[in-house]
């Protein structure tokens, strides 16, 4: 017992300096970690990932990782077994199917809870093989020839939202308060204080689905042939009722609301912004569009295929996708067994994360002439 006390008394003693010990060999291991020390980085990313963290937290990620290639090159370590590429080989490669690379916990964050349980999704499984089995039975629902279907609710959608913006027009009347709608509603200390076992979207998704399954002709517009997407998830629960749960059904409207909401409106913003910060491509686009409505060739709200025949709208909408992108971040991966060789670089051994962002590899020079080729003047 004397020994022991003795021990204890010792540890209390010395705690800061074991402490501060560890901490140190933690740094020491991470800044060295195998495969990835050689790689360029700023200090911090190399010894902590806390720097990442802090990064992303600020919101301006996309343009501090595009800064750090624009300085390193095509391969930048970006935390402790974190690399950021820009190369499009190892884009394909990573991203590629049956490739091996898996998902990161990255993805874990984003599952949202329903009755207190994280809800895995198409987007936030890790598991592969649950990833194919559940969307085998709703891949067709996916394709061009189905999308084009649904068409008529998205249609039906402008003219609502069309509406709503010509009485706030008319009226004279204000929008939306940012920072009272951050304060009230997107508050994170009020939604904490609020409690609930259960997030705002999964919230909805289950709504959506009771009320479908309490009235299931409203999936069709206007009586038509025309089926939503909670249509056809129904219907592939009753041609594979072993995989499509009700359960299942929910997590695929999730999925829908979660990665199809805020990365649709993020490119409507983008698209929008570019064109209206620059008059000359305003004015292009502007006469495009009245020369074929002109012609009869366009509709409103304008069709799919309408769409096909105007080159100008085509050129302006991948641009501003181009120069801005809807994700700011590394989709990241896990290296598998085999290791990734990468080109003019050195050797990522199995277990490294890596990922390529968006904003850099869309803005990049080694892979564009012109950094602006539309709203520059070039077109």
């Amino acid at each position: 017992m004397a020994i022991i006390s003795e021990t204890t008394s010792l540890v209390w003693q010395h705690l800061l300096v074991i402490l501060t010990v560890l901490v140190v060999f933690h740094f020491v291991r991470n800044y060295f970690n195998p495969g990835v020390s050689d790689l360029p980085s700023p200090f911090w990313a190399k010894i902590s990932n806390v720097w990442r963290f802090i990064d992303v937290a600020r919101g301006r990620a996309q343009e501090t990782h595009l800064r750090l290639h624009e300085k390193y090159g095509p391969y930048v370590r970006l935390g402790s077994n974190l690399v950021s590429v820009c190369n499009l080989d190892v884009l394909k490669s990573v991203y590629g199917v049956n490739q091996g690379y898996t998902k990161t916990s990255f993805y874990e964050v984003q599952q949202q809870l329903a009755n207190g349980k994280p809800t895995q999704t198409l987007f936030t499984t890790l598991d592969e093989d649950l990833h194919a089995k559940i969307k085998r039975p709703i891949s067709s629902a996916y394709s061009m020839s189905s999308l084009t279907e649904f068409e008529v609710f998205v249609d039906k959608t402008i003219r609502i939202m069309m509406e709503k913006l010509d009485g706030f027009a008319e009226d004279d009347r204000s929008g939306q308060i940012p920072w009272l709608d951050y304060l009230f509603i997107k508050n994170p200390v009020r939604r904490m204080l609020g409690g609930g076992s259960t997030g705002a979207v999964a919230r909805f998704a289950r709504e959506c689905l009771v009320e479908r399954l309490m009235h299931p002709n409203r999936g069709k517009s206007d009586g038509s042939a025309h089926r939503d997407f909670l249509t056809r998830f129904l219907e592939a629960k009753e041609r594979h009722p072993n995989v499509v749960t009700d359960a299942q059904v929910f997590s695929y409207t999730l999925s829908n609301v979660n990665t199809g909401s805020d990365t649709t409106a993020i490119s409507l913003r983008a698209v929008l912004h570019l064109t209206l910060k620059h008059p000359r491509v305003l004015e292009k686009l502007c006469k495009e569009l009245q020369d074929a409505q002109k012609a009869g060739k366009l509709s409103i709200p304008a069709m799919w295929k309408e769409t096909q025949e105007l080159p100008y709208l085509d050129a302006v909408i991948k641009e501003a996708l181009r120069l801005h992108p809807a994700v700011g971040l590394l989709l990241e991966r896990i290296v598998p067994k085999g290791d990734l060789q990468l080109a003019n670089g050195p050797m990522l051994p199995a277990g490294t994360v890596v990922g390529v962002n968006p904003w850099v590899i869309h803005h990049y020079p080694l892979f564009r002439e012109d950094t602006n080729l539309i709203y520059s003047g070039t077109l």
